[in-house]
């Protein structure tokens, strides 16, 4: 029976050993599992999970985590955080599960800081439950049929089912492995190789796969899931090929091929629905079904009243869950319809269903919104502000054509925005505060609702400031729009062609009333910058695109109005010529028309006088017609149409009679007057021949290469080259009129004219094609040689400045003065890039100058080449100086910086010298100690070092600059040679003080001591003692050996300090002090010691005297004090009357020792203070009279004895008596208990004594009566 229970107990103990192997190897593979897969999530915040157990216990990593899996951002408590923080952070996360509808069952906050295994394995396992499966698998379902729903509870699925579904469809129909568990049917590895294979065959030979172990298998999966599919490796093999692997850790692990996959596990009998006609018309009709049977009916609930906010509020919240998951449905169709990619949906269709969506929408919305409103008090006041909060952050201005229209919608929009934000910030604080509360007016307000006010509130308090500053841009960008879009359609009718003269000046009266009195390039400048001081505001809060968007706007109206100004700028001078060009055209007409007309009438009907007189205004007349055609040429080109052809024609007319008549005019002339052709020609040629001499001057002459003078000559060339068209229509003239003459000419007149007009047509075919050449090359090179002019002069001002620095430059004997010339200098010298690369500019400009030389053969190009040769000499020759003198200036500051050092290190050696020196405040041996330890260790390397930095400057100051240098080096090798020369003689000073404290000390102990003997003596107090302390200290002690030794070393510290420093009698003239008090002590202590030998006897005698006095006095005054109670007994007065008999037998005897005390008292006061003596006299006479006031009394209380001892005797014995008159009374009344006749013979025995004894003390009391009265 033994033998079995001991083997009963063995078996269990090894069966719970092997359970809690078991459990402990789960326990590490879900710790290693779970844990690698946190941090798959965790590195896209570059955060690592060390210790799962210890690191998830602040609530950081699971916040993060959370943070990572949801997209959401959760309040999180960081940096040094405390239990309380870590509590803070647990109780947000599992506060945001529950509001995931994620169950957390025994899992709270105290186990989760406390990091206890299973908890914290259980959480993690519910939050990859939730995020890697369920979620997964919802996510997946979105796109396909699904029934419609009232919460969230009712598509859930069961995890571990789906995914093992999900597995089956992925690989046991396929490869014929069975897949029934999450353990031992992945034990192999098999599986895994499996799904690797299914995903993409390239990658695994599963054929080779089925002859392999299972470890080989598992690292092969775990690899290659790893680096070819970017599967997180959870896993290693030894955590599978175990009896019993872990099926958490398996399903996280195959969960991430379910994420990153699904398609991989698809049931191939659904695959019909990814066709996207079919899936398209299926989620429409699952969205209008949902709308219908259940989004309807839920909805009703917003128009009825609130009862259970709690209840309620988490039916909204499910509602909007499965809303949000529609949602998404609806934007992917409405995305497609609007794209018009929709395949089954018609336009009739949709708007069937976006309508009905849209009030969903807008229920769901007011839903919230009344559970916001029915919060209490405040608070709820508080939810229906957040609710039109959000409603006015939403509201969108309608499009308005009108730009100027929208500014001002957009205007009111925002002052109604203004006006009901303005609150904000007071709503904002009241709420805080009720959060942290947690409750509000007694009432606990649901923590999911607070979150989610607190959540929308900082969305508000965020977007609000944002929109504020969208209107405001959005307001200013529309009003520019419209100020320019007004602007452009003026500029559209300004551009357009003219019309007639009163057409121009009313356009040009417009102009300048939009223009000038309106101020419009400064109103527009100034809606301009306003717009981009906005566009700034608002920039802050948008994303970087949409900030692009901003400046580009601004960019672009910043560019729309450089091009728009400068073309309205323009038109001022197009309307002036414009009407300029109308004037000139009606007034030429007017005139020219008028004189053809005139001229016609002469030539048919004047005489020979008039048509000479009137025809002598030909000239004036065809400038004038050639003045019209100008006119007329610029209006047709710029006149509308119609306008044009009118002008067109009328000038053809005009110039069509004008020529006619002229010509009609010339042929008279020439009839009439051939003689005033030779005239003319000769005329005309010597006009000719003296242009051309002149040109050919003005080409020839010598020009420097200066802009004025290049301008002047250019001006000439150009006024040239203007007359060259009229010197050929003059020449041609001269030649008609030369072929005019030939009929009535000479042959030989004729070849000299001939010859002449040759030589001259050559010289103006020459000229004419020279002079556009120079022009050219001189246009060319003119701005050129303004650009090299400009470059010089602002390259030698710099120059001259910089020589001018240089100049001032020197090696100043002053850190601060040499480190500002530096500084100067590097700023000054600091453009020298800028500078090299003006000069490289204007040499090249200067290379296109002289490379026109060719073609400007009479241009002087010195004027170019030597200043450019003069400013590239002096720029090297500045640059090299600089660069000297800033090495110099550099290693005069280096050697200042090492001075400076050197100099501190010193003066901080020589002020903590100092401070030793000066310091009194700490006791001798301490100072002692501190000035030797400062002294013994002097560093004579730090004077050294600082004279040697000090000569390195010296060697390169100029002389005029090195005295304030050498008398600082001087003052401070002064310094140090008295700190050297001080510190011996402070250290004598401080060993001084030692023996002279000490000595200090005794004496004045001495002297305290003999005036408190000096006293004692005095009061004549403790006489005998005091004597005896007097040796003990001033004659046994060590006191005179101790002050003859400190006075011997001050001595000899006062000799040493002699030899130090002759002039200084300090410590002798403290000696000499010490030595004559301790002489003039000596005689005090001889003194007081011969005074304190003879007194003391004495006064022991009398105050002997005076106690037994004072004590004989008292007793007598006591007894008699006594023998007057009333309270004694006769035996007690009895005994007092035989003491105080015997004192009255010793008055005589006191008499005498009273007059003893008197004399005595007279002889030993003599010595004694004033205040003392008095004290001893009223002590005597105090007790003197105590001893005369006793007498009377004592003689009284005689007389009387005799009578008070009779008196006391009867009293005592009428006490007795009226005690047995009690007792005798107490038997009468008693009523006693008889039992027999012994009993009653007994108690009348009794009773006859007492009668006896009544009537012995009634005589008795008779007697005392007499008695009493005769006393």
């Amino acid at each position: 029976m033994a033998q079995s229970n001991m083997n009963l107990t063995y078996q269990t103990r090894v069966f719970a050993e092997r359970v809690l192997s078991l459990k402990d190897e789960q326990e590490r593979v879900q710790k290693k599992t779970f844990t690698n897969w946190m941090n798959s999530y965790l590195k896209q915040k570059n955060m690592k999970v060390e210790n799962l157990f210890e690191d998830i216990k602040d609530g950081v990593y699971l916040l993060s985590l959370l943070e990572v899996l949801s997209g959401d951002k959760l309040k999180m408590e960081k940096g040094k955080l405390k239990r309380v923080h870590y509590v803070s952070n647990i109780s947000t996360a599992l506060n945001f599960l529950e509001q995931k509808k994620i169950k957390l069952v025994n899992i709270n906050v105290s186990d989760i800081a406390d990091g206890k295994p299973s908890i914290v394995l259980g959480l993690i396992w519910t939050i990859i439950l939730y995020f890697q499966i369920e979620d997964t698998f919802a996510q997946n379902d979105d796109t396909g049929e699904q029934a419609p729903l009232s919460a969230i509870d009712k598509f859930r699925k069961n995890a571990k089912k789906a995914l093992l579904a999900w597995t089956a469809n992925a690989i046991t129909k396929k490869y014929g492995i069975e897949v029934n568990n999450f353990g031992k049917s992945w034990r192999d590895g098999l599986a895994f190789n499996a799904m690797v294979h299914t995903i993409n065959p390239d990658l695994v030979d599963f054929d080779q796969c089925r002859k392999q172990d299972a470890r080989t298998n598992l690292e092969q999966a775990f690899s290659v899931a790893e680096s070819q599919l970017g599967i997180a490796r959870l896993l290693d093999p030894e955590d599978v090929d175990v009896e019993k692997p872990d099926e958490k850790s398996v399903m996280t692990y195959v969960a991430q091929f379910l994420k990153a996959y699904p398609e991989a596990g698809e049931d191939p009998s659904l695959s019909k629905r990814k066709n996207p006609a079919e899936q398209e018309i299926s989620d429409y009709n699952d969205l209008l079904t949902w709308i219908k049977e259940e989004a309807d009916e839920v909805l009703q609930i917003v128009d009825q009243p609130v009862t259970d906010r709690q209840a309620e509020y988490m039916d909204y919240l499910a509602f909007k869950t499965e809303f949000d998951r529609r949602q998404k449905i609806f934007q992917r169709l409405e995305e497609k319809v609007v794209s018009k990619k929709a395949v089954k949906i018609t336009p009739k269709m949709w708007q069937e269903l976006e309508p009905k969506w849209r009030d969903i929408a807008r229920r769901t919305r007011m839903w919230l919104w009344k559970l916001d409103a029915s919060l209490p008090g405040r608070l709820g006041k508080f939810g229906d502000w957040l609710n039109q909060a959000e409603e006015m952050l939403e509201i969108e201005p309608e499009n308005q054509e009108d730009h100027i229209e929208m500014a001002d919608q957009l205007l009111k929009l925002l002052n109604e925005h203004k006006d009901f934000f303005k609150e904000m910030d007071s709503y904002k604080e009241f709420f805080l505060q009720v959060k942290r509360a947690g409750k509000y007016e007694g009432e606990f307000i649901p923590p999911p609702q607070m979150d989610n006010l607190h959540t929308r509130l900082q969305v508000v308090c965020k977007e609000a400031p944002k929109r504020e500053n969208l209107l405001q841009y959005d307001e200013f960008r529309f009003r520019l729009a419209g100020f320019s879009a007004a602007t452009e359609e003026k500029l559209k009718i300004w551009l357009s062609k003219l019309g007639t003269q009163e057409d121009v000046e009313e356009m040009a009266m417009d102009y300048k009333d939009f223009v000038q009195t309106k101020n419009l390039f400064a109103n527009y400048d100034k809606m301009l910058s306003e717009t981009k001081k906005r566009g700034d505001a608002f920039r802050k809060h948008v994303s970087k695109e949409e900030a692009a968007q901003i400046n580009q706007f601004a960019d672009e109206e910043t560019q729309k109005w450089k091009t728009m100004s400068a073309e309205i700028k323009s038109l001022q001078s197009m309307f002036d010529e414009g009407l300029e060009q109308w004037r000139r055209y009606n007034g030429c007409y007017d005139m020219v028309i008028a004189w053809i007309t005139e001229g016609e009438q002469v030539m048919h009907g004047g005489t020979k006088e008039q048509i000479e007189e009137y025809f002598t205004e030909i000239p004036q007349y065809e400038e004038r017609l050639q003045f019209l055609n100008e006119s007329a040429n610029f209006l047709i080109e710029n006149c509308q149409e119609p306008i044009a052809e009118e002008i067109k024609q009328n000038v053809n007319m005009i110039n069509g009679r004008f020529t006619e008549l002229v010509e009609g005019y010339q042929h008279y002339k020439k009839v009439e007057v051939i003689g005033k052709g030779r005239q003319e020609y000769q005329l005309g040629v010597d006009r000719i021949s003296a242009w051309l001499q002149n040109a050919e001057e003005v080409l020839a002459k010598e020009v420097p290469c200066k802009h004025a003078a290049l301008k002047d000559h250019l001006q000439d060339v150009d006024m040239c080259g203007n007359q060259v068209a009229e010197m050929e229509a003059d020449f041609k003239v001269t030649t008609k009129t030369a072929q005019s003459l030939v009929k009535d000419s000479e042959q030989t007149m004729v070849n000299e004219m001939l010859q002449t007009l040759n030589v001259q047509k050559e010289v103006i075919v020459r000229l004419r094609k020279e002079i556009p050449e120079r022009i050219k090359y001189l246009k060319a090179v003119l701005p050129n040689v303004e650009s090299l002019e400009t470059g010089i002069l602002d390259l030698n001002a710099w120059l001259v400045k910089g020589e001018a620095l240089l100049a001032t430059h020197k090696l100043d004997g002053d850190h601060r003065a040499v480190e500002e010339r530096l500084e100067k200098h590097k700023q000054f010298f600091s453009e020298t890039t800028y500078q090299k690369s003006i000069v490289e500019s204007k040499n090249k400009v200067h290379q296109k100058v002289t490379s026109t030389k060719p073609k400007l053969k009479n241009v002087n190009f010195d004027d170019v080449d030597i200043p450019m040769e003069e400013t590239n000499t002096r720029f090297q020759s500045l640059i090299s100086a600089a660069k000297d003198w800033e090495k110099k200036l550099d290693n005069l500051s280096r050697l200042w910086k090492v001075y400076s050092q050197k100099e501190q290190a010193l003066a901080g050696w020589l002020q903590q010298a100092q401070t030793v020196l000066n310091d009194n405040e700490d006791d001798s041996d301490s100072l002692i100690r501190k000035h030797k330890g400062f002294f013994n260790k002097i560093d004579k390397r730090l004077l050294d070092d600082y004279l040697r930095a000090g000569q390195d400057i010296l060697m390169v100051l100029d002389d005029r600059d090195k005295s304030e240098l050498q008398q600082d080096m001087a003052s401070m090798q002064e310094t140090w040679k008295n700190v050297q020369a001080s510190a011996p003689i402070k250290l004598v000073k401080l060993e001084f003080r030692l023996p002279e404290e000490i000595f200090i000390e005794q004496v004045d102990d001495a002297e305290k001591t003999l005036q408190q003997e000096q006293k004692q003596l005095q009061r004549n107090e403790n006489v005998k003692q005091t004597l005896q302390k007097h040796r003990q200290i001033f004659n046994q002690g060590p006191f005179v050996p101790t002050c003859t030794r400190c006075l011997e070393d001050m001595e000899s510290f006062t000799k040493n300090l002699h030899q130090l420093d002759r002039n200084d009698h300090n410590l002798q003239d403290r000696y000499d002090h010490h030595l004559d008090r301790w002489r003039k002590l000596n005689g005090a202590m001889e003194n007081i010691h011969l005074q304190l030998k003879q007194l003391p006897e004495r006064w022991k005698e009398y105050n002997q005297k005076m106690n037994e006095f004072k004590k004989a006095v008292q007793a007598v005054d006591d007894l008699t004090k006594a023998l007057q109670r009333e309270d004694l007994t006769s035996e007690e007065y009895k005994d007092l009357q035989n003491k105080y008999q015997k004192a009255l037998r010793d008055m005589n005897k006191l008499a005498e020792d009273g007059q003893w005390l008197e004399e005595n008292l007279e002889e030993l006061l003599k010595d004694s203070p004033e205040a003392d003596a008095d004290e001893e006299r009223r002590k005597l006479r105090d007790l003197m009279g105590q001893f005369v006031s006793i007498q009377p009394g004592m003689e009284s209380l005689t007389d009387k004895s005799a009578v008070f001892s009779k008196a006391y005797d009867f009293r005592d014995n009428l006490h007795k008596r009226s005690d047995w008159l009690d007792e005798a009374q107490r038997l009468v009344n008693e009523d006693p208990f008889i039992d027999g006749l012994e009993d009653a013979r007994a108690y009348l025995g009794e009773h006859e004594v007492g009668r006896s004894v009544v009537f012995d003390v009634m005589f008795n009391k008779k007697w005392c009566v007499i008695f009493a009265c005769c006393l």
